[in-house]
């Protein structure tokens, strides 16, 4: 699915009614295998999406991944986002999967027209910790040994990190 009308035509505008999750939902009941899954960018809902927090709970168990980008591909928590709303969603549908930071800061791409942060380490790391705060604060606690659990959210983050 393309990501917005703007990037391209081919099947958002075929439904223009429709919102693109709503979209991506009925293509997985058509296809009707239980592997397939929606994959929301806050970003592009921003522009697409009336509610981004009726998308997320629309969306439900068929939420496969999640990029949480600010309104204008920015640092997280420094734009307009209903961040909150975001991530009580989030925890109201049960999510336990990925979420990622696009970091488009040295992207060299006729739509990113400023600078979003120094460099793309200062976006991902103000962006990391501000997402975790916002799980810790809303998002279903991990089970099990907490310490592990611990480790392998933080070897999740710098992977992230390192792939600047």
């Amino acid at each position: 699915m393309p990501p917005n009308w703007v990037s391209q035509s081919v099947w958002n505008r075929s439904i223009a009614t429709s919102r693109p999750c709503r979209q991506a939902l009925a293509l997985i009941d058509e296809i009707g295998e239980n592997n397939v899954k929606v994959h929301l960018d806050t970003y592009h809902m921003n522009i697409e999406e009336k509610s981004l927090k009726e998308a997320i709970l629309h969306a439900g168990d068929k939420l496969g991944h999640i990029h949480l980008n600010e309104n204008d591909w920015g640092i997280p928590g420094t734009g307009h986002l209903d961040w909150d709303g975001i991530f009580q969603s989030l925890k109201k549908i049960g999510y336990k999967g990925y979420a990622s930071l696009e970091c488009v800061v040295d992207a060299q791409v006729p739509y990113v027209w400023r600078r979003l942060a120094p460099y793309n380490r200062v976006l991902a790391q103000e962006g990391i910790r501000f997402s975790l705060k916002k799980e810790h604060r809303y998002v279903v606690r991990y089970r099990g040994n907490t310490n592990e659990n611990r480790r392998d959210r933080s070897r999740r983050h710098q992977v992230c990190l390192r792939n600047r």
